[in-house]
């Protein structure tokens, strides 16, 4: 679940253990958190960040930011499908500039 904090200039998610309904972890995301997306075997959560044009990677296990990807103008959705391998970012542009799809390599991360 995303949760927005302004934190420094950050906004952040936070890690909740279901059992316990308890905070285990803050972790500090781009600007803007719209959504937050799983991969199939749960190792690794994508954060759709769209006023910075970011998803943000983060490793479930350590509750840590393992990459950035900048994927273009206000995204604002992102599938990941069944096997995993690809993640595919909506980016719904704004005035002039147009919107686009952006495909991210989810083993590269």
């Amino acid at each position: 679940m995303c949760k927005r904090e302004d934190v420094s200039g950050f906004s952040s998610v936070a890690a909740i253990d279901v059992k316990t309904h308890s905070l285990i972890a803050t972790i500090n995301v781009s600007d803007d958190p719209r959504g937050i997306f799983f991969t199939p075997d749960g190792k690794l959560a994508y954060v759709v960040c769209q006023d910075d044009g970011n998803v943000t990677v983060i490793d479930t296990k350590t509750h840590s930011v393992i990459a950035t990807v900048s994927v273009g103008n206000r995204p604002n959705n992102i599938a990941i499908i069944p096997n995993g391998k690809n993640a595919y970012v909506v980016n719904q542009g704004e005035g002039s500039i147009l919107g686009s799809l952006t495909v991210i390599d989810v083993f590269g991360c």
